[in-house]
């Protein structure tokens, strides 16, 4: 993979190099860990949940309490904690997700301060629908998190799903992880009758609309976005992603925005 600047990149390359870790030694040591944005707890804690790798938990208190509560090995969160919903696994049953959905929105006052209530909604609805409509998941996640002094807030969803390349290829396209990943953020179906990936509009709306950062990696492909460039990389690999992981960055506090400006 090429330099990049992107947090959202970077974050990913970290979470590789932990399962780089655990994979080589059955171990992971995370005790000198001082920090944990969405975009690495999410596939960590799909990876870890899915092997039998065992942890050294930070030696940090805080952290460590924090990656317990996030990865659900300490009980729950205090309904008292309004920045963060920790790592939730998605529902099988789609009419199900309702509910997650909106505990993500109570946590983000109803995405006022992210970009109105409408624009926010329809972003995590687009996001939900992409999996239960193409990946053939068994097993996906979301948190989300806001981080007030830092100024942004950031929600990461990952699937193990059958890659969007997958997807393409089960309804007959023949194409490679590049060109799917591309065809996605056109809104191109992958079938004549069906609705496409909703990709094309939700990216509009997060780096156009909110000024946001968007990324997507699946399979052998990363795609980066703001509202100045649209970067690929080529993943070698050690950077392989099992399934499809969203990450996405917003300023926060966002002003609202008319949606319809941006999903047209």
């Amino acid at each position: 993979m090429a330099e990049e600047t992107s947090n959202l990149i970077k974050e990913y390359k970290r979470f590789c190099e932990f399962k780089e870790q655990g994979l080589k030694d059955g171990k992971l040591d995370l005790s000198s860990e001082t920090w944990f944005f969405p975009t690495t707890m999410v596939p960590l804690i799909a990876f870890l949940n899915s092997s039998n790798i065992e942890v050294r938990l930070p030696r940090n208190d805080s952290v460590r309490k924090y990656f317990e509560i996030m990865s659900g090995r300490r009980g729950s969160f205090s309904k008292t904690d309004k920045s963060y919903m920790p790592v939730v696994e998605l529902p099988e049953e789609r009419d199900q997700v309702t509910l997650l959905l909106e505990r993500i929105q109570k946590l983000c006052n109803r995405g006022k301060d992210m970009g109105g209530i409408d624009a926010f909604a329809y972003l995590l609805a687009e996001m939900t629908d992409n999996i239960y409509e193409h990946s053939q998941f068994s097993k996906a996640y979301i948190f989300a998190q806001r981080y007030a002094t830092k100024k942004f807030s950031e929600i990461a969803i990952f699937d193990n799903g059958i890659t969007i390349e997958g997807s393409y290829k089960k309804a007959g396209f023949d194409m490679e992880d590049r060109s799917a990943i591309l065809e996605a953020l056109q809104g191109i179906s992958t079938k004549d009758e069906e609705r496409g990936f909703g990709l094309r509009t939700s990216v509009s709306l997060f780096t156009k609309g909110l000024k946001g950062e968007f990324m997507i990696v699946s399979g052998s492909e990363a795609v980066y976005i703001n509202k100045d460039v649209q970067k690929l990389y080529k993943l070698d690999k050690s950077l392989y992603c099992q399934g499809t992981l969203i990450g996405v960055r917003l300023p926060y506090p966002s002003t609202e925005v008319n949606m319809y400006d941006y999903i047209a």
